[in-house]
């Protein structure tokens, strides 16, 4: 056992430190450290809204607590992205030294966010025919698919902003 300790000490500590000590990795882990409030609360519901038990989905249908519990989901897990966006944003620039800056940098992130999502979503109709409709979001880039996006201009934009204000 001394000898992995040994190991872990020389050889993993120092490199645990060193990404410890990049304000960059440190932001992104505050940043999902603050949404985990928002995370386990969406886990949560998902669980009490798929839990398999039939006498229990029919409870569920018959009260509507389904299309509750359903709303849960959407606006947590299912925004992710919106989240990271604002909170790597708000934690870097606490990190670069403007806390009194920070809301402001998130916000930015925030917009600079939608502005990159794609425009426009395509519609099925009874008939089978697919309608694109131009003028929309696509709801798909909020979750999961976009928390890359998000991670990446959480981070550009608290650095320009930041250079800006300097």
């Amino acid at each position: 056992m001394n000898k992995i300790e040994k190991i872990i000490n020389e050889r993993l500590m120092p490199v645990a430190m060193n990404i410890q000590n990049n304000k960059y990795m440190s932001a992104i882990s505050d940043g999902f450290s603050m949404i985990l409030p928002i995370t386990m609360l969406g886990a949560i519901f998902t669980l009490f809204s798929s839990m398999q038990f039939e006498w229990y989905q029919s409870f569920l249908k018959v009260t509507h607590l389904a299309t509750i519990l359903s709303y849960t989901s959407k606006v947590t897990t299912d925004m992710i992205a919106l989240y990271v966006v604002c909170a790597v944003a708000y934690n870097l620039t606490i990190k670069l030294g403007f806390k009194k800056d920070a809301f402001f940098s998130a916000l930015i992130s925030l917009v600079l966010f939608f502005l990159l999502l794609p425009n426009g979503v395509d519609h099925q109709l009874n008939t089978g025919e697919i309608v694109p409709i131009s003028n929309a979001l696509a709801t798909e880039y909020l979750g999961a698919k976009g928390m890359f996006m998000g991670l990446i201009i959480g981070i550009i934009v608290p650095i320009i902003y930041c250079g800006i204000i300097r």
